[in-house]
């Protein structure tokens, strides 16, 4: 009996000290849990603190918020200012087209030296509308390549036939006497590339025609700022293709010339036309009207179709042409006898010697093209040396 109640004791006392084991894990672990619990509350706690010192940080002050407002509104306002100067300058523009299309109703389908017209040579004075009006004339001389060798005579591209020659015609008028028209044709194929033709001879022909490189005007300073400012925005948009150029003459007569160019894959059209009337520049009382086309189109590798028209009026005044006298003494220096019985004669003669004056003209140009080609050989052998 006293060994049963030993060893139930000895039970008793291994649950008592296991449970006693036990509790005392739970109140461990319970104390770990509670450190866990402080430890986590505090890192909460520091990152909050961080939280709010960066929020505050990023609040600008009402003062800067104030002022980039009236920044912005400033930045609006000047937008808007700009949006109005434009609107109103647009609206210049359409009023001065409006204005110009009023003016020339009627529908010219090609541009006609015949034709007694401001409607081709006029640049306004509005900024938008002189160079729409440069732009415009410009197209429409490009345009019209074909339609004026056309209407004037040329041989096709393909054909094999040569022309060098200066005509006098008279060019009827509804509104004023028949007038002359000086016209000098040339077509012939060379035997060189295309673009050594253009390069060597067709552009520096053109611009030397038209005074480019000896020009001796304007003389005012208007004058001076109003080149500068029409070659800047020239430039500008068109990149020296289209060049505005003015040159005194024989006799001091001003003339203002509108240069284009073209050059494509397989042709390049040089173009100028004489701009009569400049709202912005002086223009003389007696001008001509002056057309010229210099066309260049490859046949092949190392062949070119070279075709050139010049297309000049008699002197015009707002009256109508000059007198036929008045041609002859001022335009072309050939003395006219006035007290002759027969003076249908002697216009025939007249015209005779300005035929003669003009074709002489063609000796000069084949000695340019002869000179030019001549050096742009003698560059190709020596690069390929």
């Amino acid at each position: 009996m006293g060994d049963v109640d030993a060893a139930r004791a000895e039970v008793r006392l291994r649950r008592t000290l296991k449970m006693q084991r036990y509790r005392k894990r739970l109140i461990e672990k319970a104390d770990c849990l509670r450190d866990e619990v402080t430890h986590l509350q505090n890192e909460i706690d520091a990152y909050m603190r961080r939280q709010r010192g960066r929020s505050a940080s990023l609040l600008l002050p009402w003062k800067d918020v104030a002022k980039g407002l009236e920044d912005e509104s400033e930045l609006v306002a000047k937008d808007n200012r700009a949006l109005k100067q434009l609107c109103l300058a647009q609206q210049q523009t359409m009023w001065t087209l409006h204005r110009w299309v009023v003016a020339n109703l009627a529908i010219v389908t090609c541009p006609n030296a015949e034709t007694q017209t401001w409607r081709y040579v006029t640049v306004c004075a509005d900024p938008a509308s002189r160079l729409c009006a440069f732009e415009w004339i410009a197209q429409h001389m490009q345009h019209n390549t074909d339609r004026v060798f056309q209407q004037f005579g040329f041989p096709a591209i393909a054909s094999s036939t040569c022309i060098d020659d200066f005509s006098v015609e008279y060019q009827p008028s509804q509104d004023v006497d028949d007038g002359l028209q000086f016209i000098w044709r040339d077509q012939r194929e060379l035997p060189y590339p295309m673009e050594a033709v253009r390069d060597w001879f067709a552009r520096p022909h053109c611009l030397n025609m038209v005074g480019a490189a000896r020009a001796n005007w304007p003389t005012t300073a208007h004058d001076r700022d109003v080149v500068a400012e029409d070659d800047r925005v020239l430039e500008l948009q068109f990149g020296g293709t289209l060049r505005y150029i003015h040159n005194v003459r024989r006799g001091g007569k001003l003339i203002h010339i509108l240069f284009s160019e073209w050059c494509g894959l397989d042709r390049c059209v040089f173009a100028t036309q004489g701009i009569r009337d400049d709202e912005r520049l002086p223009n003389d009382a007696v001008q001509r009207n002056r057309m010229s086309w210099f066309v260049l189109d490859r046949l092949g590798p190392t062949r070119t179709k070279m075709r050139a028209l010049n297309v000049m009026s008699q002197h015009i005044s707002s009256d109508g042409f000059v007198s036929f006298e008045e041609e002859a003494v001022d335009g072309w220096g050939i003395d006219f006898p006035m007290d002759v019985p027969d003076m249908a004669s002697v216009e025939r003669r007249v015209v005779q010697r300005m035929i003669d004056l003009g074709s002489g003209g063609g000796d000069w140009f084949n000695t340019a093209l002869r000179d030019a080609m001549e050096r742009a050989t003698a560059v190709r052998s020596a690069a390929s040396i």
